[in-house]
């Protein structure tokens, strides 16, 4: 369950995963309220980027940042368009 060279692991300091797991955490916290707000009112709309799919679209593109800094390089070739 701990798992103590997360960090070194994943080649971050605490400051930095400390912002960018704040920040993924924040961000996916307005993803769900803005949600829960459109299931009580469905004409609330959603910015794309909060959405389904722009917030999809938003994790894979950190997925891919982080495994980039992890390897070194590319890990699948080419960047998601």
């Amino acid at each position: 369950m701990l798992d103590w060279h997360h960090l070194k692991d994943n080649k971050t300091t605490y400051i930095k995963h400390f912002y960018f797991a704040s920040g993924m955490a924040l961000r996916l916290m307005a993803t769900v309220i803005l949600l829960l707000l459109h299931a009580v009112v469905p004409i609330l709309k959603i910015p794309k980027s909060l959405s389904v799919s722009g917030t999809s679209d938003y994790l894979f593109d950190k997925d891919y940042e982080v495994r980039q800094r992890i390897l070194g390089s590319d890990p699948v070739g080419k960047k998601r368009i």
